[in-house]
Formats: structure tokens, C-alpha cells, sequence
């Protein structure tokens, strides 16, 4: 892959230039442009400067075969045969043996790989002779890359990622400045979940979130002060596990915990029917009480659909915000949470289990490890320690099950959250991952 950087107007001379140069052996270029009025421009700019070249699109008057002919005949080393085409006639020529491919327009992916099957004869077939520049080996790769190319230069990037080939440098930094761009757009957006969960994104050209640090946004919420200044040892109770290493829950204080006895509370007050008072006028993003079998939660509501506002009674999207997990609910079902019982702060926290991930290169946990830690952990007090938080995310290393010994006022470890789920034979070491965090 060989890539010139150029501006839109420079790409005609810059393509004359590439097709200067004297070579030993036989040389079979094909310029691919993407329509009838470009083959044409770059056809002429070709005569013009003396390079013989036949052009083929769906208005030219050469045929396919007159083409071929042209293209299989026997010539002498150091003869150049050029073809400036569009790429619907790719297929219908069927050329496999060309040397060179240049791209005076920028490819999708997808044709980026057609294209490249026109020299596929050559693939393999490079000048071993060290000698010679790399630049003219047997099957060449050339872009011209220009300020217009930026929808297709990550996409380009990705497909040679994707087939493991060498990335040239100018299409490297170009991406990365494009990539770059593109991530401003998404400050607002949430961190990417790979990136949090595994350290790093490995599709981060279409991931929709950010993968860089929003200072407004991650700011730490409902983690206390004091740990978040000084990372150290917690108690925490995971209630809703999104996967093996992802689970939302609370930081219990162990000498008098707030939300033990709001809760204590909340539920004192509803066990009261007078007190059962559903909310006539449900308001986004707005508390309120909800009753689960026995017990009364705290709940904001998330969402909900304009379409069903008019009907008397409709679904709501609301979060439970002590412990993380989201639910549909009908609107008659909330209850009116007096204030006093809304000054605590939500209690959920996202808590991630660093160091571990998918083996395989897997970027989803496996249902099964994920099931195994739902049920080894959910509603069971860990000692965890917390190595990095950004947001309302805090990432912990390690996590040990513990059990408390009420006798003797003391507590022993069961188990190593990170351990259980390597035992799973579905995890794998990751090692990079906070300091891949800490580098954002």
C-alpha cells in the first residue's frame, strides 16, 4: 500500500507523476476513477502528457474485448499498459494480473477489496531482489488521498486492520486526525462500554459513544468523596448484573449506612394505604415510589413515549436509582415520593472487574460465566478495591465474596471475583486494561 497525500486539484499531476518513472519489467496499471467524466478528464490529461492508456466506462466506444485484447497481448519489459476505468467494469473485464492499481478516486471498502482482486495474480509475486525500491514490487497499492476522503480513509483503515496488511503511515495519521474530529462530535455522548469495560474499542470508527474524557460528564457521582480522593478498600452489594464483569449496586458504609435507613423509612411510610398516592401527571426524569411485591423503591422515570401520554394509563421507562437496573412499568403504578425522601443521592454505581476479559478475542461475555457470577454474587456483600473511577463507573481490582462471622464480629474472604470467572475456562488475562483508562 502506497499512499499520496494531495489536494483534490493536485491528484492529475500527482498521478502523472506516479507514471513517470522507467521500469525493467512489464507493468500493468489500472486507474480507477468513480464516474463517466472523470475517466474522461483523467484519460485526456494522460495523452496529453504522452501516456498511452485506453479507457473503458459505460459510455466509452471500446468494447470489452478490444480491451482485453489490448491488456493480454505480448509486450516487451519495460512496456506500461494503462487502463483508466470506473469500477462497474471491473467484473465484466475480470483482470487479475494487473501490477499496479491507483485510486484517483478514494474507494468504499467494499470496492477498495474488488479492486484490489484485479492484481491478485501478483499477490504473492513480489521482487525479492532488495535492491529495488518497495515502492515498485509486483502488486502496488496506490491512494491518493485527499481532503474530500475522510468518510472512507477509516473505513479503508479498518479493511486493512480487518486482512492484517501493512498500514501506511500518511493513511494512519489521516485517519487518526479524522478519527479525532469525529470524536469531538461525541463528547456528549457515553463512554464507549468496551472501552470501559475491556480498556479498548475494536471498532471504534462506527462505535456511536465516545472513547475519550468528558471533564462535565466525568465528573464521579454517587461515589463518596473520600474514596474518590483517596482510592482504597469498599463495601459493595451487587444488585443488577449486566454481564460477567459489569454490575450495578452500592458502596455500603459498614458503621451506619444512609441508604439502610431511608429505605427503612420509605417502606414504613407506604405500608400506610393513605400514603399510596398514585401521580396523576407523570413528569420525565422525575422521582418517585414504586411497590415490588413487598418492597417500595426509589425510581426516576426515564422515558416516555409521546404517542401514549394521551391515553389515561401508559408505559413508562423508569430506573431504579439505588440499584441500577431499568424496567417498564404502567403510569398509574408510581407513587408520589415526598422530598424529604429524595435528598440522598442515587446509590447506584457501575462497578467493573478490571483485568479480565472474553477469551478468543471476544468482545461479548459468554451467557454462561455471565450466569455463574449473577449467581455467585447478586445481593452478597464483596470487599472491593477501587483502582480508577470515572462518572458514576468505578473499576475495582480485586473483588473478594466475603462472608461475615456475626459471632465473631469479623469477616473471612469466600472467593476472588476475577479468579472465578478465569476458573470458567471462558475469561483470560487482560493486563492493559487501567492503564489503557488512565492514558484518556
Amino acid at each position: 500500500q502506497v499512499v499520496r497525500p494531495c489536494t483534490s486539484s493536485e491528484r492529475t499531476a500527482v498521478l502523472l507523476k506516479i507514471l513517470d518513472f522507467t521500469h525493467n519489467d512489464l507493468q500493468k496499471v489500472l486507474v480507477f476513477t468513480n464516474s463517466v467524466n472523470e475517466a474522461e478528464m483523467v484519460h485526456k490529461a494522460l495523452k496529453s502528457n504522452s501516456i498511452i492508456s485506453l479507457k473503458i466506462h459505460e459510455g466509452s466506444e471500446f468494447d470489452f474485448k478490444y480491451i482485453l485484447e489490448q491488456w493480454t497481448k505480448k509486450y516487451s519489459s519495460g512496456t506500461r499498459v494503462v487502463i483508466v476505468l470506473t469500477d462497474d467494469c471491473m467484473q465484466s473485464l475480470g483482470i487479475t494480473d494487473a501490477t499496479c492499481v491507483i485510486h484517483f478516486s478514494f474507494p468504499s471498502p467494499r470496492i477498495f477489496g474488488q479492486r484490489l482482486h484485479s492484481m491478485s495474480d501478483n499477490f504473492c509475486n513480489v521482487i525479492k531482489d532488495s535492491s529495488v525500491d518497495q515502492e515498485y514490487t509486483k502488486a502496488r497499492s496506490v491512494f491518493l488521498l485527499t481532503e474530500d476522503n475522510a468518510c472512507h480513509a477509516l473505513g479503508i483503515l479498518r479493511y486493512l486492520q480487518h486482512a492484517e496488511a501493512e498500514i501506511p503511515p500518511e493513511l494512519y495519521d489521516y485517519s487518526a486526525k479524522t478519527l479525532e474530529a469525529e470524536e469531538d462530535k461525541k463528547l456528549s455522548r457515553p463512554l464507549c462500554a468496551y472501552l470501559k469495560t475491556f480498556g479498548i474499542c475494536k471498532n471504534r470508527t462506527v462505535c456511536p459513544d465516545r472513547h475519550q474524557v468528558n471533564l462535565q460528564i466525568d465528573v464521579p457521582q454517587n461515589i463518596p468523596d473520600k474514596i474518590t480522593q483517596t482510592p482504597g478498600c469498599v463495601t459493595m452489594l451487587p444488585l443488577h448484573i449486566v454481564n460477567a464483569t459489569n454490575y450495578f449496586g452500592r458502596i455500603v458504609d459498614k458503621q451506619k449506612d444512609q441508604y439502610t435507613i431511608l429505605a427503612e423509612e420509605i417502606n414504613e411510610y407506604f405500608k400506610k394505604p393513605c400514603n399510596k398516592i398514585s401521580v396523576k401527571n407523570v413528569e420525565k426524569l422525575a422521582f418517585y415510589g414504586l411497590c415490588e411485591k413487598t418492597l417500595f423503591h426509589r425510581v426516576q422515570v426515564v422515558d416516555i413515549s409521546p404517542k401514549e401520554e394521551e391515553n389515561l394509563f401508559f408505559n413508562v421507562k423508569i430506573k431504579y436509582i439505588d440499584e441500577g437496573r431499568t424496567s417498564q412499568v404502567q403510569s398509574y403504578q408510581l407513587l408520589h415520593l415526598p422530598a424529604r425522601f429524595q435528598c440522598l443521592p442515587p446509590q447506584a454505581v457501575e462497578f467493573v472487574v478490571c483485568r479480565v476479559k472474553p477469551i478468543d478475542n471476544e468482545i461479548e461475555w459468554d451467557p454462561k460465566v455471565t450466569h455463574y457470577i449473577n449467581d455467585k454474587i447478586k445481593g452478597k456483600l464483596h470487599e472491593a478495591k477501587i483502582v480508577h473511577t470515572l462518572g458514576n463507573t468505578a473499576w475495582v481490582d480485586p473483588m473478594v465474596g466475603i462472608e461475615l462471622l456475626s459471632d465473631l464480629k469479623m469477616s473471612v474472604n469466600e472467593y476472588n471475583v476475577r479468579s472465578e470467572i478465569l476458573s470458567t475456562g471462558l475469561g483470560t488475562d487482560n493486563p492493559e486494561h487501567i492503564t489503557q483508562l488512565q492514558k484518556l
